[in-house]
């Protein structure tokens, strides 16, 4: 029981420090043609992404794009990711704008964004003596951070007029 109590505390701030992150893209099945009514729209390395609203112009949905991403453990125990340490917007962007010119499209429109609480994640140290008796001492120290889940889903389009977004611009 004693040692495998230590082995836990040496294995657990290594199990923590595993990242987890995945962008999952789906096929959209369908043939309709849409147009929006505008919206607050931003143009990112040659995509726009729209995140309240959609396109004036008319459209149609070739994909959707779902980006999940987890706070992690760093090497020193501290807890990264979306929450702890924020992704920047920008970054969040070129990430949905390498996506969607991957899968031949010309704009996201965001959906969903949101996040969950998936537990908590202690980092610390902690000594342990049993000095070859059957008994021993242990000492921790230590910090308890939640952890989270952040979730993007976006509709992949595709102009049908033919002029990409920095054709109009």
């Amino acid at each position: 029981m004693n040692k495998t109590l230590k082995a836990i505390l040496i294995v657990l701030p290594l199990l923590c420090v595993v990242s987890c992150s995945s962008t999952q893209y789906s096929d959209y099945q369908g043939s309709e043609t849409l147009q929006g009514r505008g919206g607050a729209v931003r143009t990112v390395d040659g995509v726009e992404i729209w995140s309240n609203g959609s396109p004036n112009r008319k459209f149609k949905i070739i994909g959707v794009i779902e980006d999940t991403q987890r706070d992690t453990m760093n090497g020193n125990g501290l807890l990264t990711g979306p929450m702890q340490q924020p992704m920047q917007s920008s970054a969040r962007d070129s990430h949905l704008a390498k996506q969607t010119k991957l899968h031949g499209g010309d704009a996201v429109i965001i959906v969903q964004q949101g996040q969950t609480l998936n537990g908590y994640a202690v980092s610390g140290g902690g000594t342990y003596n049993d000095n070859g008796a059957s008994y021993g001492t242990m000492n921790f120290h230590g910090n308890a951070s939640a952890r989270y889940s952040h979730l993007t889903k976006a509709f992949v389009i595709k102009y049908v007029d033919g002029n990409s977004p920095t054709n109009i611009h």
